[in-house]
């Protein structure tokens, strides 16, 4: 559940703030990163299935530490200002692992409590990512308005997203 929040909170950081960061603070058009959000959303698509086969082959923790690393080099990219090029990367790998994260927490709920109690357990993980999804963009918000741009913000949730990978080492295996 902790995990799970933590994703939450650096994901919503990303949606919510990512086209302002680009309109604002690195003067790409608003047609540009309408453009590049378009692009998040295509690519998204495959975030999903890209992470749960990675998580089916290699069990949930890797598939999951998997998710949290690219998005955390997504964040990073942009936190560093590296420009339009990072800029780019950072789009490509968010939207590659954006869903990443809900389709394996929904298959280890399963995995960890077996049918009968899945989608009790599902919904309590939920409940922690809404935890997130309040906090996330209500910190990097204030993060932002005290720094003058989304730099620290990105900065820390590249920061929180490793944090919660290395959680992921701790995460026992489900039962067989």
């Amino acid at each position: 559940g902790l995990i799970y929040a933590l994703f939450a909170t650096t994901m919503l950081t990303y949606t919510t703030f990512i086209v302002t960061a680009m309109v604002d603070g690195l003067s790409v058009s608003k047609g540009t990163a309408g453009l590049l959000w378009a692009c998040v959303g295509g690519l998204s698509i495959f975030s999903g299935t890209l992470f749960g086969n990675i998580s089916d082959r290699f069990g949930h923790k890797v598939g999951m530490m998997c998710g949290l690393t690219v998005q955390a080099t997504a964040y990073g990219l942009v936190a560093a200002g590296t420009g339009e090029i990072g800029l780019y990367i950072s789009v490509v790998l968010f939207g590659l692992s954006a869903w990443s994260m809900p389709s394996i927490v929904a298959a280890a709920s399963g995995d960890y409590l077996g049918p009968e109690k899945a989608a009790a357990g599902f919904a309590i993980l939920t409940l922690m990512f809404a935890v997130g999804q309040v906090v996330g963009p209500t910190g990097a918000g204030m993060l932002a308005e005290s720094t003058g741009g989304f730099a620290a913000a990105f900065g820390l949730a590249m920061g929180v997203n490793l944090l919660a990978a290395f959680l992921c080492l701790f995460l026992r295996r489900a039962p067989a």
